[in-house]
C-alpha cells in the first residue's frame, strides 16, 4: 500500500516536471535567414545561391533557392551577417 502510494507520487512528480519543462524546448539560440530572391524588376530568381558571412568571425554559410520553391533559408548564430546573392545568367 505504501509502495503504491509512493509510486503514484513519484509518477505525479515526474509528470509535473515533464509538463512544466516542455516550453523550454521551444527556445533556441540560433536564428534563420530566409527570403525570396528577386531581381531589380521584382522577378523571382530561380536557382540562386545565397552566401551569408558572419562579420565577427568570418564564418560563411550557403543555401540554394530551389527551382520549384525559389526561397532560401539557413540557420545562423546570433550575430551580424553580410549576405550575398549569386545566380547563373540566363542562357
Amino acid at each position: 500500500m505504501i509502495r503504491d502510494r509512493l509510486l503514484c507520487c513519484a509518477f505525479a512528480l515526474f509528470l509535473a516536471v515533464l509538463l512544466t519543462s516542455l516550453p523550454l524546448f521551444a527556445q533556441k539560440i540560433t536564428g534563420d535567414i530566409s527570403g525570396t530572391v528577386q531581381d531589380s524588376t521584382g522577378a523571382v530568381v530561380k536557382d540562386a545561391t545565397i552566401t551569408a558571412k558572419n562579420i565577427g568571425t568570418g564564418e560563411t554559410r550557403s543555401a540554394k533557392a530551389k527551382h520549384a520553391l525559389p526561397k532560401a533559408r539557413m540557420p545562423v548564430s546570433t550575430a551580424l551577417w553580410n549576405c550575398l546573392q549569386e545566380s547563373t545568367p540566363l542562357q
